[in-house]
């Protein structure tokens, strides 16, 4: 089996090197595993006005002949233009080797939590042919810490009674079946790309009823750690782009299965074709969707978000869902604040991507 391993980075000259270091720390590297005949990493820095190149190619150039195994190879693919989505294009379906038989995609700044993460990602996908993705389970680093300030222990407490029961596709860290995920193409000028991988994956190219169980499978234990948003401002701006994109998605969904219903062109096809010739695309299905903003105030976000997170607790037993609920009920009075907000930068007309412009 061959990997490819992807590395997504803009400005990351400050994570970059742990993150690598913990990388070449994983068994896959360290021990001649049989099932594994090559790995190659590849780097991809978007639009980076800082260190990030430097710092990686000087970490990788050292690692790798530093006893590695010699089935391991790496380069750095960089892009002019800015963005998340266009840079796992590129690297899904130009970078990445089209002999690999899993692709791994995996942000700049996250560190493993146990040197065998790969391995037994790789292990599991292997005992379960049907699946297309393991996603990682992600651990907040602040969770290690004993002594958490209040608005730590805020943030830990809130992300623990946000996880469902289905597995939740990381967009920090996943593996794939590289034959499934060169089925999909993402839009260029989206936020939350991880959302539109996982309702892509899910939804079987939206041809299916979206069930996550079907199509992936999340590792029990920890596989990362990660920086949380602990600014109150921080954690409201992350939560505010991160609804805007839901409801974009929404309405990109519906503009994709209609589509479908209309036309023989594959859905990858036609997002590449909708990317390389109609500029600023999505922009213009947002703006279809929000033209009533132009006539009269109108309210855009759905009813059932404004309770999105008390329908969790009856996956709990009752005393449980008792002892949580003032939580619950605080960072849902959170979440409707955000709510006003996002719905008045629709009301607005204003689509801030996820990664922003350079200055």
């Amino acid at each position: 089996m061959k990997f490819s391993i992807g590395i997504l980075a803009y400005n990351e000259e400050k994570n970059i090197a742990a993150t690598l270091h913990s990388l070449l720390e994983q068994s896959v590297f360290r021990e001649t595993i049989s099932d594994i005949s090559s790995i190659e990493i590849i780097v991809v820095p978007n639009a980076t006005t800082d260190r990030t190149v430097e710092i990686a190619e000087a970490i990788l150039n050292s690692g790798i002949s530093k006893g590695l195994s010699s089935n391991v190879s790496y380069k750095i693919d960089s892009l002019k233009e800015a963005g998340k989505t266009n840079a796992w294009n590129q690297f899904v379906h130009r970078f990445s080797s089209q002999e690999a038989d899993f692709l791994i995609l995996m942000d700049a700044d996250i560190q493993f939590f146990e040197p065998t993460v790969l391995e037994e990602m790789f292990r599991s996908l292997q005992a379960n042919p049907e699946k297309w993705v393991n996603t990682g389970h992600p651990l907040k680093s602040l969770a290690l810490k004993k002594n958490k300030t209040f608005m730590e222990t805020l943030s830990f407490a809130v992300s623990k009674q946000s996880k469902g029961r289905a597995p939740q596709l990381c967009g920090q860290l996943y593996m794939a079946r590289a034959d499934k995920l060169r089925k999909i193409m993402l839009p260029l000028g989206t936020n939350g790309d991880d959302g539109i991988i996982a309702e892509m994956i899910c939804t079987n190219l939206l041809t299916q009823p979206y069930d996550a169980h079907k199509m992936m499978i999340a590792l029990p234990t920890p596989s990362h750690t990660f920086e949380a948003y602990l600014s109150p401002l921080g954690f409201i701006r992350h939560e505010r782009e991160q609804i805007k994109a839901t409801l974009g998605q929404q309405w990109l969904y519906a503009h994709l299965r209609s589509m479908q219903k209309n036309s023989t062109q594959a859905l990858g096809d036609y997002i590449q074709t909708s990317n390389e010739t109609i500029p600023n695309w999505i922009t213009q299905i947002y703006r279809e969707n929000t033209i009533q903003a132009e006539v009269k105030w109108t309210w855009f976000i759905p009813n059932w978000m404004f309770f999105r997170r008390f329908r969790l607790l009856k996956h709990r037993p009752f005393v449980q869902s008792i002892f949580v609920a003032p939580l619950v009920l605080l960072a849902s009075v959170i979440d409707w604040v955000v709510f006003y907000l996002v719905n008045k930068d629709l009301n607005l007309r204003t689509f801030e991507k996820y990664w922003r412009q350079p200055e």
